[in-house]
């Protein structure tokens, strides 16, 4: 979806248009899944682990991340309240 955007709106629109902070964290959370998997990778590989354990991590990782969210209750995230 960011690729597609800035093809569309260019580089430029997409990082510093209006709807800037929300790119940003796109864009930051592409970067972050990169390294992750880049990470599981390397774990894999040289440390003879199974990728069900990594996931399993992972996602005990996101549930705390959601709740950190919640508990912050910041007015950015009024937004995406249906």
């Amino acid at each position: 979806e960011a690729a597609a955007k800035m093809r569309v709106w260019g580089v430029r629109c997409y990082f510093l248009g209006p709807e800037w902070r929300w790119n940003w964290l796109d864009f930051l959370c592409i970067l972050l899944s990169a390294g992750d998997l880049l990470i599981m990778f390397v774990v894999s590989k040289f440390f003879d682990l199974e990728l069900s354990s990594l996931v399993l991590l992972k996602l005990i990782r996101l549930g705390r991340l959601a709740r950190l969210v919640k508990a912050l209750r910041l007015p950015v995230f009024k937004e995406l309240k249906l």
